[in-house]
């Protein structure tokens, strides 16, 4: 993404990794990079340099990635650099927490039955020798809860099917799928159907 025809000696990569959930830790990390980056680039009289020259990831970093890269692409006649970098990055702050349509969700506390014995009685669960504590049961019937419900904007459950590639005995017979059709929808939401593959010929290599 380089301007014009002069790629620089030294370039700047934004490299974003892999791990479901930690890619709303990325969003966080990206604000405050980007503070910083603009304080040293100010420091070495290079304001208008770009913020990255190169942008990868993979798996979550890679949609993360695509939604960055596209909306910095649409504000290509902004004139102050920085500004579409921050705009990119709002946008992105967006894809994981908007409302409607970000890839963050709660549970429906009335769902999980079981849960609901915790959520009454905060102190039950020590007269239990089994019972972990409070906060591990939430874990245990919110992973239970997202396995079963799916994720609004990320995946849903599909009918339960029989194993029949593994043989699997009779406590474990069923396979469970999620589609992810959800996840699609959620990125060509925020990431559009504008190209994000760029070009040395073109200028944005």
């Amino acid at each position: 993404m380089s301007k014009g025809n002069n790629v620089p000696s030294t370039q700047r990569a934004l490299v974003l990794g892999g791990g479901g959930a930690l890619g709303a830790y990325e969003v966080g990390a990206l604000k405050t990079l980007c503070k910083k980056l603009k304080e040293v680039d100010k420091e070495n009289h290079q304001e208008d340099r770009l913020l990255f020259d190169i942008v990868a990831g993979t798996s979550i970093g890679a949609m993360n990635g695509a939604v960055l890269v596209s909306r910095y692409l649409e504000t290509e006649n902004w004139e102050d650099e920085t500004k579409r970098w921050e705009e990119a990055i709002k946008h992105l702050e967006k894809f994981w927490t908007e409302d409607d349509n970000g890839l963050a969700s709660n549970i429906q506390p009335d769902l999980l039955k079981n849960w609901n014995r915790w959520r009454v009685d905060e102190e039950w669960y020590k007269e239990v020798p089994v019972a972990a504590s409070k906060e591990a049961a939430r874990r245990y019937y919110s992973a239970q809860y997202f396995f079963g419900v799916g994720t609004p904007n990320v995946n849903k459950p599909l009918p339960a099917r029989p194993d029949f590639k593994f043989f699997d005995d009779e406590y474990n017979k069923w396979t469970y799928i999620h589609s992810i059709q959800p996840l699609k929808q959620s990125i060509q939401r925020f990431a559009g159907l504008l190209p994000i593959a760029t070009a040395f010929h073109k200028k944005k290599s």
